[in-house]
């Protein structure tokens, strides 16, 4: 399998596909599909692998865990374009799933109990779609990456409601450019906290390489305006972390990637930036290295990040700002090289991990850092959610 890093799928948001319009799906033409358990200690791990454009699924985590593949992401085959063709994220809200689909502008809602696909929410051609976050259960936000907009979304749309209920431009932002071009702002990650909604943007030149330090955006929600832009410590800044812990809860997590020289790959020098929710500036800056995508916070302040660099897991103690020691990825099962670590999932003292390239999903323990189970998925595992 070609190996396609996290960087080259937000190049791959360039080739823009016609959308189709919103559809319900009909439950009774789906087949049965496995019956995910809700409360208590999950049981199941939903993986969604992005270039087979389909689901796989570990069972029983904590007895005999085992792994079910090619799981149809619209098993009735109802409507045209009804896979996911470039999924981006993964929100669980309100009783559903939310599967956000950079190629073909659109949204996919899945039943959280049954993964039954309940109806695509399609966003218009060339939105190109890249993070979603959730207001209430009818007004939610989505980062328009090549458009360089915010869309305020009603998710709920019935045919007499808009489903787009206002764009927020950030394309007339002026931005810091080191490149000989051009850039632009090229928003991606979102989290909302106390009604405002926190934009990443990795400023990125016509090449879609970082041409300029990063920056973070801050948007009032009830008035859908810009309040603030800053400047980022690292470059390529796209994602957002948020943790509820009680020595955290003050602060965010802004995961910068790094720079990327083509040729050549990432440079390896990622950054985490901590931005203080009350001073609203960026108090510290962690040199994590790497190229982290996202991070995952444990209960013990112990956080772990993808890596789009290697295969190798990166690791902090997001408590006392300690940089701790990495976690190699290797593998007796999978033959393809293990070339980069593109999501992660905690529960209680197991960490999960899938690799791109080589169609891979680890189960380790977190006390010894030591791989438990492995497990072959469907092509290209790119998001997780646990139950």
């Amino acid at each position: 399998m070609e190996h396609l890093h996290t960087y080259f799928k937000m190049m791959l948001c360039i080739f823009c596909m016609s959308c189709t319009a919103g559809h319900d799906w009909s439950p009774q033409k789906n087949p049965i599909l496995p019956t995910l358990k809700t409360e208590g200690t999950s049981q199941s791990l939903l993986i969604v692998n992005n270039l087979s454009e389909d689901f796989s699924m570990i069972h029983d985590l904590h007895s005999n865990p085992t792994i079910q593949n090619h799981i149809p992401m619209n098993p009735s085959d109802e409507f045209d374009s009804a896979s996911c063709q470039g999924p981006n994220d993964l929100k669980r809200f309100n009783g559903f799933f939310y599967l956000v689909c950079s190629l073909n502008q659109q949204i996919h809602m899945f039943d959280e109990h049954s993964l039954a696909p309940k109806r695509i929410i399609s966003l218009g051609n060339g939105i190109n779609p890249m993070e979603l976050a959730f207001l209430d259960p009818s007004h939610a936000y989505v980062s328009s990456f090549l458009k360089d907009k915010i869309l305020a979304l009603n998710p709920t749309h019935e045919p007499i409601q808009p489903r787009i209920l206002e764009e927020i431009e950030l394309g007339q932002l002026q931005l810091e450019t080191l490149s000989q071009g051009p850039t632009r702002p090229r928003p991606s990650g979102l989290l909302l906290w106390n009604q405002k909604l926190y934009v990443t943007l990795s400023n990125l030149d016509q090449n879609f390489i970082s041409g300029g330090p990063g920056y973070l955006a801050i948007i009032n929600t009830e008035t859908n305006t810009i309040e603030k832009i800053l400047q980022t410590h690292g470059r390529n800044p796209v994602s957002i972390v948020h943790s509820e812990l009680p020595t955290l809860t003050h602060l965010l997590f802004i995961i910068n990637t790094g720079t990327y020289q083509t040729g050549k790959g990432f440079m390896g020098d990622g950054k985490i930036d901590i931005f203080d929710l009350k001073q609203e500036q960026i108090v510290h800056t962690i040199d994590i290295g790497g190229a982290p995508l996202e991070m995952k916070i444990a209960q013990n302040g112990l956080a772990y990040l993808s890596n789009s660099k290697e295969a190798k897991i990166l690791k902090w103690d997001a408590v006392h700002h300690k940089i701790l020691p990495s976690i190699a990825l290797h593998s007796t099962i999978c033959t393809e090289p293990l070339q980069y670590v593109s999501a992660l999932e905690i529960e209680d003292e197991l960490l999960y991990a899938t690799e791109f390239n080589a169609d891979c999903l680890f189960m380790i323990d977190r006390n010894s850092d030591l791989i438990k189970h492995e497990f072959k998925t469907g092509d290209g595992p790119d998001l997780m959610a646990l139950w």
